[in-house]
């Protein structure tokens, strides 16, 4: 499944040369009109550094932005900026958002970042983009945050809060509270649920891992801004969902996101937690005599009441009920040590 994720985040990202950088566009609406935030995401070891004085240092970026119409071939929005990082000590992303008016209609954005030290070291990329007039009720896209602060205004902030994109939609091991962001249009009150998901966007094998429910008051645009901690998520490829729902649970509108889980102490927990799942054990492969065998071994270690149970499990017990009581046994045992 991981190679089917990565094509279908590839629109989003698309590594030419050295550069490393994450562009993610979503899609909004204000009084009825499409607009598209652009936000671009330069890693921080791709990108070349000059030396300030007392251990600083300092990088910049040449960064090309634009639309252009599919039927006409002409270009309807550009930026074409120098994108500069703060002065730090140590090495630390570059982001940036750039919001773009358009009418409805077929586009191709194209990105290009040149690196401001090195002239070779270069990004570019291109994603197909279609804008329609807004239906009621519907969503906007989804955008998966990692970073959020309190912050009045400037690039990545809506509603008094900055938000910052997850880069390439992957939540790794060092950040597993993951924010989402999504507007609801709409007249009519309701009801949304959201969700993860397991695969990587709807389908009838898609299985619900996380679920929650939201009332949604009569307005015309609701903005839908919560959380889900993954710190027991295991390592895989998901999708984030949200969908109006009728009285039934049965979806009317929904709107997804795709991302990658990466998160090795859950996946340890889960192949440790696994056998200590009776169907999963070590007693799931043992024929009659073997059961047989340890259970008798254990009488002398059993307290008379424990030994009276003991007894009637090996006269009366199916084998799946002796299984148990030595699975129990051992379980027992490694509690208590």
């Amino acid at each position: 499944m991981r190679h089917i994720l990565f094509i279908l985040l590839l629109p989003l990202a698309t590594v030419l040369s050295g550069l490393t950088v994450s562009v993610h566009s979503y899609k909004f609406y204000a009084e009825d009109k499409p607009y598209i935030d652009v936000n671009i995401r330069i890693l921080a070891n791709s990108i070349k550094y000059k030396n300030l004085d007392n251990n600083k240092m300092q990088s910049s970026a040449a960064v090309t932005m634009y639309l252009e119409d599919e039927a006409s071939k002409k270009v309807v929005a550009w930026e074409k900026y120098i994108l500069q990082s703060p002065i730090i000590e140590d090495k630390k992303d570059i982001v940036d958002q750039r919001r773009f008016f358009i009418p409805t209609g077929v586009y191709t954005l194209y990105v290009n970042v040149v690196d401001g030290l090195d002239s070779l070291n270069t990004f570019a990329m291109q994603q197909k983009i279609k804008t329609v007039d807004k239906v009621i009720p519907s969503f906007s896209d989804v955008a998966l945050i990692t970073s959020v602060a309190k912050k009045e205004a400037g690039p990545m902030v809506r509603n008094g809060v900055y938000m910052e994109p997850f880069p390439f939609n992957i939540v790794n091991e060092s950040q597993q509270i993951m924010h989402f962001y999504s507007e609801f249009y709409h007249k009519d009150a309701g009801l949304i649920a959201y969700g993860i998901y397991s695969g990587v966007q709807p389908s009838d094998s898609s299985k619900a891992v996380y679920v929650k429910y939201k009332k949604i008051p009569a307005e015309d645009v609701s903005v839908l801004f919560f959380n889900f901690d993954l710190n027991k998520l295991p390592t895989g490829d998901y999708h984030l969902r949200v969908a109006l729902i009728d009285g039934n649970k049965k979806e009317i509108v929904l709107r997804h996101a795709p991302f990658i889980n990466e998160n090795f102490p859950a996946d340890i927990a889960l192949k440790r937690d696994y056998n200590k799942e009776f169907g999963n054990s070590f007693v799931g492969t043992l024929d009659s005599a073997t059961v047989v065998y340890g259970l008798k071994a254990l009488a002398p270690l059993l307290s008379n009441q424990r030994a009276s149970a003991l007894t009637l499990a090996l006269k009366e017990g199916t084998l799946n009920v002796q299984k148990y009581f030595l699975y129990n046994f051992y379980k027992q045992e490694i509690k208590e040590r």
